[in-house]
């Protein structure tokens, strides 16, 4: 019987931070363990192209938190 292995939750802040947020995102994606979501939250700063992190993600969950 394969043994199931563990959800990790990834949390991510960012601010005003576009690029260091997709150098985070594309290094979370190239992970080798799959069973992680990521819980981005993002303070308050710029607009967020969601769809553009949720396709660097592929089949890794994206759940947004906007703070304003």
């Amino acid at each position: 019987m394969e043994e199931k292995k563990p959800l990790v939750s990834i949390i991510v802040r960012t601010k005003d931070r576009p690029k260091l947020l997709k150098n985070a995102i594309k290094s979370i994606a190239e992970q080798t363990y799959r069973q992680i979501e990521v819980v981005l939250v993002n303070d308050g700063g710029c607009d967020l192209n969601v769809e553009e992190l949720k396709n660097m993600l592929g089949d890794i969950p994206l759940c947004l938190e906007i703070f304003r």
